[in-house]
C-alpha cells in the first residue's frame, strides 16, 4: 500500500468524492489507493455504482443532484456509463424509463478522471478490448498507440505493473542494479530515469533485448519530468518478457552517444 493512510469507506465520503466535494488531501489519497489497492478500487466501484442508482432512482438531494450533474458528469465516458446502468435497471425492472443528462463540462483533477467502474453491461466487450491492447501481439501496433499516449492516465496504463530501473553507469554498457520483475498483470511498465541533463523535447527510440534479440520496440519514447529528473517511460506487453535477463536500450536520435542502458531480470 505504500505510504497511503487507511480510510474508512462510507458512503458521505465516496458520495463527496465523485460530487467532487472531497478536500485535495482526500482527493489524493484516495486517487493513490484506487491505484495501489485492488480490494479499495472494487470498493469505490460499487459506491460509483450505488450514486450513480441513487442519482436514477431521484434518491439524491437537490443540491447533490445539481452536484451530480455538474462535477460527475463531465465526460463522455461517464455519461455513457449511467445510460448502461439505466439501461439494466429498465430492462430488470421490464419498464420504459430512461435517464436524461447534460452535463456542463468542467476541468478535473487526474485522479478524478481514473475509471474505477466496469459496467456489467459492458463487461464482456471491454474484456475483449483489454485483451487486445494488453495482450496483443508482441510489440504491435496496439502496444506502439499506448505508447504515445499519456502514461501518467491510469485510463492508459490499466493494471499494468510499474518498474524502475536505474540506468547503466555513465550511459555505458555496464548495468545498473539489476531489477527483478515478476507477476501476472498483462504489462508492465517502464520508468526509466535520465540520470543526466537533457533537453525535455528530445527523442529517443527504445528497444528491449533478451539474450541479444530485439523483442520489443518503442519509436519516439515520451518524456515526463518527476521530482524535477526527466524520466522516459515504456509500456511493454508481458507476453513478450521471458526468463532471464533483459536489457533496455534508450538510443538518441540523430546523436552518436552511447545508449542509455537499463538492466532487469525476468524470475
Amino acid at each position: 500500500m505504500g505510504t497511503a493512510i487507511r480510510m474508512n469507506l462510507d458512503r458521505e465520503l465516496t458520495n463527496r468524492y465523485f460530487l467532487g466535494t472531497t478536500t485535495n488531501a482526500e482527493d489524493e489519497e484516495i486517487g493513490v489507493r484506487i491505484i495501489e489497492d485492488m480490494s479499495f478500487a472494487d470498493e469505490m466501484s460499487q459506491a460509483e455504482i450505488d450514486l450513480i442508482e441513487d442519482y436514477l432512482e431521484g434518491g439524491l438531494t437537490d443540491s447533490e443532484t445539481e452536484l451530480f450533474e455538474q462535477q460527475y458528469l463531465v465526460s463522455d465516458e461517464r455519461r455513457e456509463r449511467v445510460r448502461e446502468i439505466a439501461l439494466l435497471k429498465r430492462y430488470a425492472r421490464g419498464a420504459q424509463t430512461s435517464a436524461s443528462v447534460e452535463p456542463v463540462a468542467k476541468n478535473i483533477p487526474w485522479f478524478r478522471r481514473f475509471t474505477v467502474l466496469v459496467p456489467v453491461f459492458g463487461l464482456v466487450i471491454i474484456a475483449v478490448i483489454a485483451g487486445l491492447l494488453l495482450v496483443g501481439d508482441k510489440g504491435g501496433s496496439d502496444y506502439a498507440q499506448l505508447n504515445r499516449q499519456n502514461l501518467r492516465d491510469p485510463s492508459v496504463i490499466g493494471n499494468a505493473q510499474v518498474v524502475e530501473i536505474t540506468p547503466g553507469t555513465y550511459r555505458s554498457g555496464t548495468p545498473g542494479p539489476v531489477i527483478v520483475v515478476g507477476g501476472d498483470s498483462p504489462a508492465v511498465l517502464f520508468r526509466l530515469p535520465l540520470n543526466f541533463s537533457v533537453d525535455p523535447n528530445t527523442i529517443y527510440d527504445a528497444s528491449i533485448d533478451h539474450d541479444g534479440r530485439k523483442v520489443f520496440t518503442v519509436d519516439g519514447v515520451r518524456l515526463y519530468m518527476e521530482g524535477g529528473t526527466l524520466e522516459a517511460r515504456v509500456l511493454a506487453p508481458r507476453e513478450v518478457l521471458s526468463t532471464g535477463t533483459h536489457h533496455i536500450r534508450l538510443v538518441r536520435r540523430e546523436s552518436d552517444n552511447a545508449p542509455v542502458v537499463y538492466t532487469f531480470e525476468i524470475r
